[in-house]
């Protein structure tokens, strides 16, 4: 339900696994910059408990804090 919110103003960007990796790291963590662009919304716009209760319904745990992806730098 996220991606295809996120997705709604356009199109197929966000995918299911784009937003579930993206709460797992506690930053926007999609596979291309155009999806880490619209999941920016995701945690500026989204209340906190909100984003708790994506991720449980999704089987995500959450991040304590933002991680860097290997192949990232902060």
């Amino acid at each position: 339900m996220i991606a295809t919110h996120l997705n709604a103003p356009y199109g197929p960007v966000v995918t299911e696994h784009d937003v579930a990796e993206s709460l797992r790291r506690g930053m926007p963590s999609a596979s291309t910059p155009e999806a880490n662009a619209i999941l920016e919304a995701l945690f500026v716009e989204c209340e906190a408990s909100l984003i708790q209760r994506a991720a449980a319904e999704l089987g995500v745990p959450l991040s304590p804090w933002p991680t860097v992806p290997s192949d990232r730098k902060p």
